[in-house]
């Protein structure tokens, strides 16, 4: 029987969805056994409405595990699971490790810097070298006057910050200590950018859930997170300034900013789109990937792998807003496709051929 009526709801970062009733279609490229991921928590809730989505249409199982984009790539390098989730394009080291891959770009999103500040229950803004020398734990009390002289309006209680950051090896640090990096010397010089870096300070969290709830309960913290973690928990989050001196907010009006600035500055997907021009662009925005190995030894799993993926890229793209994730450009929905038209199945051959029907 190819037809059937269904309802899943979905808990993403504590945010319940009921999608609506959808009707499954006959797809030859099921498999009997799970398809197995796991990485990103940046991008978690977004790809588990993708997976319950994706089984409900077509009766494809897919299991993805929150575990950190570097456990994710490590998933794909020892063969633990047949794709991973990182929030950061793979390191020359990491290449060489997995031997050929390919990138998928699937998602845009924000990393919101949230705070837990009395005085400031919203409107916080940070310049870039304010937000670098808070981790740097140079600025180490809200009362100091590079905070209050950027925030005339707000009143700040002069307590000592409490910076939150990740223990665990994830793209959202990467991406945060490379956006540093580009505003700060002294953070390049000192700190640098990777999944793992030593913080001056501060206490750690793991994944973006853990900390989201360890700035909710930490009185004059400070920390990162995904925007869509940020909104579950009601955090406020700090406008940034850019590099024309406005300060934008996380939204998913700002992120897709960033993502236009970029494609008119002819950046493909795998280079960093953090402070990148644009007056309305939020400074701390990235795309998200899943990495799979080029070349599948299992023909079927392969296949069905793809068109998983290329639902995603496609399809799955209208989730994205109701998570806070902004969708893809057309121009990088065409090189996500181009990457998994790539992937090759036993043998070296083709898993799609370009003019195949991936519906």
């Amino acid at each position: 029987m190819n037809r059937m009526i269904c309802r899943v709801t979905v808990l993403a970062a504590g945010l319940a969805l009921s999608l609506a009733a959808c009707e499954r279609k006959p797809n030859p490229h099921v498999l009997a056994v799970p398809i197995v991921g796991e990485g990103s928590t940046f991008s978690a809730p977004l790809y588990k409405v993708w997976v319950n989505r994706y089984y409900a249409n077509t009766g494809q199982e897919v299991i993805y595990t929150a575990s950190g984009s570097s456990q994710g790539v490590d998933a794909v390098i020892t063969g633990r699971a047949v794709f991973g989730g990182t929030d950061a394009p793979l390191t020359a080291e990491q290449l060489e490790r997995t031997g050929g891959v390919v990138q998928i770009p699937t998602t845009l999103g924000a990393i919101a810097i949230v705070h837990n500040v009395a005085g400031a229950p919203t409107n916080l803004q940070l310049t870039p070298a304010v937000l670098a020398g808070i981790f740097l734990c140079e600025i180490t009390d809200w009362h100091d006057e590079r905070i209050t002289g950027i925030n005339p309006g707000l009143m700040l209680l002069p307590e000592r910050i409490e910076v939150v950051h990740r223990s665990d090896g994830s793209g959202t640090t990467k991406v945060l200590t490379e956006y540093l990096s580009k505003v700060s010397p002294a953070w390049r010089e000192r700190i640098g950018s990777s999944n793992t870096v030593e913080w001056p300070c501060g206490t750690s969290a793991k994944g973006n859930d853990g900390v989201m709830h360890a700035v909710k309960r930490t009185p004059a913290s400070i920390g990162y997170v995904a925007l869509n973690f940020a909104r579950v928990a009601r955090l406020p989050v700090a406008a940034i300034g850019t590099r024309g001196g406005q300060f934008v907010e996380p939204s998913l009006d700002s992120v897709t900013a960033a993502a236009a600035a970029a494609v008119t500055l002819g950046l493909d997907p795998l280079q960093t789109i953090v402070d990148v021009e644009g007056d309305d662009a939020y400074p701390i925005s990235t795309f998200s990937y899943i990495v799979v190995r080029r070349d599948l030894r299992d023909g079927a799993e392969a296949r069905a792998l793809a068109h998983f993926l290329w639902w995603a890229v496609t399809d799955g793209q209208s989730y994205s807003s109701m998570l806070h994730y902004a969708t893809l450009p057309p121009a990088v929905v065409a090189y996500a496709e181009q990457q998994i038209q790539a992937m090759l199945g036993k043998g070296g051959q083709p898993i799609l051929a370009a003019d195949v029907d991936t519906k």
